[in-house]
């Protein structure tokens, strides 16, 4: 299930040019101390006797034991969030005023205190039972609280927080975090979401086309092939829907406008080999395979051709109930198990289900491509020009 964040903006297009950047690794983010010996946490309504334990923040939050997974700090929004599902299971989002990432911050909190009588952050708390929809309530005054935050560092903001919620339930979240820092979703990537890939993206695409980033990712410590993409679609003022995917966090994908154009990135990427594509519905898309190393910052543009797509038509030799791949010529894959280009050719929605001795792959960029079938140990290969229009035939061997 894709977790995605999404806001309105307009562009243009350009290709920008490719270029390859590396630094030294940042440094690791600070760590705010906290007085021991702290007491065991409780629910405690007067912030002059909170002192947050050394201990990862937890607490109770709808009844239950709330232990968030995962803490993060976007624009002015500090999330502490459990469960990995599209919606949280329990989730504590701080609204902040004023937030500047680079400065360190402490805000204490009166119950005694009103929303209209002092700039005291306000709180969303959800929660949420089975499949059923979050419950969210909207806390504006009535809580105790004292929270630290460090300066950002290294795409982290360290720090403890002791909460409590109003009411009879004594819902607290108390203890230390460390919370990613995610840029917002007009903020190109910023040295800490290295390595990444991105560019500008060229096009002809309509109001109400819609438009597609997506890659295949072969880690270089190995392991499992990974891939990510977003899609929106075009509107009617000829600009995009910005959309970014936190599906498979720390990794993200996004589409966002530019200064000139319409952008994506590709961030907090492992080391390895990326074949990235961007396509408008089911035109010819756009693809390049990029290799990534650590801490690179990457500038690969992207120019989706405008024109008609061709069909392939493939002869299988063999009774199989497979899969016919097809990837672009030449790319020299070291892919002995095939997983990589199975990934390649469904980026590119270049493959066929074999029925009656043949596949058909249709809406093909023109090119020259790599065909293959595996069915069990064997694997069977063809070369295959396709041509704007036209349905090329080919027979495995």
């Amino acid at each position: 299930m894709f977790r995605v964040i999404l806001a309105v903006a307009l562009g243009a297009s350009v290709v920008g040019c490719g270029k390859t950047v590396t630094t030294a690794p940042p440094t690791e983010p600070p760590v705010l101390p906290v007085d021991p010996p702290a007491p065991a946490a409780a629910h405690e309504m007067d912030p002059a006797k909170h002192a947050a334990p050394a201990t990862p923040a937890s607490g109770n939050l709808g009844g239950r034991p709330f232990a968030p997974g995962r803490a993060v700090i976007e624009g002015k929004a500090l999330t502490f969030r459990q469960g990995t599902g599209f919606f949280a299971d329990l989730q504590i989002a701080i609204y902040f005023a004023e937030y500047n990432p680079s400065e360190a911050k402490k805000v204490v909190v009166n119950p005694g205190q009103k929303w209209h009588e002092a700039t005291i952050p306000s709180l969303h708390v959800s929660t949420r039972k089975g499949e059923d929809l979050p419950n969210v309530v909207f806390v504006n005054d009535g809580y105790a609280m004292t929270l630290n935050l460090a300066p950002r560092a290294n795409g982290k903001v360290a720090g403890n927080i002791y909460l409590c919620l109003p009411g009879a339930g004594k819902e607290f979240l108390a203890g230390t975090f460390t919370a990613d820092y995610e840029r917002q979703l007009n903020d190109p990537p910023e040295p800490e979401d290295r390595p990444y890939i991105a560019g500008k993206i060229a096009h002809t695409g309509k109001p109400k086309q819609s438009f597609q980033i997506r890659y295949a990712g072969m880690p270089a410590a190995g392991g499992d092939i990974i891939t990510d993409m977003v899609g929106i679609q075009l509107s009617e003022k000829g600009g995009l829907f910005g959309v970014r995917s936190t599906s498979f966090a720390p990794r993200v994908i996004g589409l966002r406008p530019g200064k000139m154009g319409e952008e994506y990135d590709c961030s907090r990427l492992p080391p390895g080999k990326y074949f990235v594509v961007a396509r408008l519905d089911e035109g010819p898309p756009a693809w390049k395979l990029v290799d990534v190393a650590a801490n690179a910052a990457i500038d690969a543009p992207l120019t989706i051709p405008s024109g008609a797509t061709g069909n392939l038509e493939v002869g299988v030799p063999v009774k199989t109930a497979g899969q016919v791949q097809a990837i672009p010529a030449g790319l020299k894959l070291d892919d002995p198990t095939g997983t990589f280009t199975t990934s390649i050719s469904g980026a590119l929605n270049a493959y066929g289900n074999v029925a009656d001795g043949k596949a058909s792959l249709k809406n093909l960029a023109p090119g020259r491509y790599d065909v293959s079938l595996r069915s069990g140990t064997a694997v069977y290969r063809a070369e295959a020009t396709v041509e704007a229009g036209q349905t090329a035939k080919v027979e495995l061997k």
